[in-house]
């Protein structure tokens, strides 16, 4: 009787840390692959999206260039983002006043940009720019025409084609939401 109460114990003692062992490794396996199923899932399953509050601060301090410049870096390091070039094209036309500059900056995101909605929208802009800022009613006209021309039959022609119905009926032009007046 004593042997066996000695054996236990031994054996409870020498395979304690080889079950700790064990059990770390299967739950670290658990928890990382099927835990995440249906909890959260690990940090390499996130996509990561530029955090644009450092060219913001440099736009509320009224340094352009320099946000111009942070706004660039996003673009480096998240060229599927079309978030910067519109901001930028939105500071050159805003603040510089340099519609030239907007356009320019939004013809080179349509080189880098490759989605449907993000090309319509970088055109949609240019219109915006082409028919407020450069009274340039038919290079208006042409931005909304070519996203007809790219994207047939999809709802971004259908789009580009009643606001290029708005715009023909004499209608005041929308730009960023809101009515602009022409004088």
């Amino acid at each position: 009787m004593d042997i066996d109460k000695t054996f236990l114990f031994a054996a409870l003692i020498f395979s304690l840390p080889l079950a700790i062992y064990i059990s770390i490794k299967f739950g670290t396996w658990f928890g990382e692959h099927i835990g995440n199923f249906f909890w959260f899932p690990s940090d390499s399953s996130f996509i990561y999206q530029p955090d644009y509050s450092l060219a913001e601060a440099q736009v509320k301090r009224g340094d352009y260039p320099k946000a111009i410049e942070v706004y660039r870096s996003y673009a480096e390091q998240f060229p599927r983002e079309t978030a910067p070039y519109l901001r930028i094209a939105d500071i050159k036309l805003t603040q510089l006043k340099d519609p030239l500059g907007a356009v320019a900056e939004l013809k080179s995101a349509l080189g880098k940009t490759t989605g449907e909605d993000a090309v319509s929208l970088l055109y949609q802009r240019m219109a915006d720019i082409f028919w407020n800022a450069l009274d340039d009613q038919p290079a208006a006209m042409e931005c909304l025409k070519e996203i007809q021309r790219r994207f047939p039959n999809s709802k971004h022609a259908s789009a580009a084609l009643m606001r290029e119905n708005i715009l023909l009926a004499g209608r005041e032009p929308v730009m960023s939401g809101k009515v602009i007046v022409k004088k």
